[in-house]
């Protein structure tokens, strides 16, 4: 926990310095949400957008930070944002995926997870997310496949 108010504090002298700088107000809420301080998280985020509107990583951390909050329609709508400036990135699908499951919405969660996994073939991670869309919607020989992929 002390790293944590120790990094704060140099964050919070680095915007003194200059205050324009999007990527400290991004890395600023990041330890607000390592700190599960969403709020403050939230806040720092939206300050990063509000210097550089197209910063697909705020928009990414904010959708998370509403994730956490429970709030997916909320996260599912900074997430596209984050997918609109950074289209080769899967964590924004996979994350935008789990947002639609918790919305019981089947369709878009597995065209989301889709998308990742044309992005990164390899990577385990989308199968991994695909495996958990499908148990949760009681798919189970699916989920069992995607598992087995991973």
């Amino acid at each position: 926990m002390k790293k944590y108010k120790e990094a704060i504090i140099k964050f919070n002298k680095a915007i003194e310095l200059d205050d324009r700088r999007h990527t400290t107000y991004r890395a600023l809420g990041e330890v607000y949400l390592d700190m599960e301080k969403v709020k403050e998280a939230k806040e720092a985020f939206q300050k990063a957008i509000n210097y550089n509107s197209k910063y697909a990583p705020a928009y990414y951390y904010l959708g998370w930070s509403f994730f956490l909050e429970e709030d997916f329609k909320s996260a599912i709508r900074f997430l596209k944002n984050a997918i609109k400036y950074d289209r080769g990135n899967i964590f924004h699908y996979l994350l935008l995926s789990k947002s639609y499951g918790n919305l019981d919405k089947y369709n878009e969660s597995i065209n989301a997870v889709t998308k990742a996994m044309k992005i990164e073939p390899e990577n385990p991670e989308p199968y991994h997310v695909l495996g958990d869309v499908y148990f949760c919607f009681r798919k189970y020989e699916k989920a069992k496949q995607a598992y087995n992929r991973a």
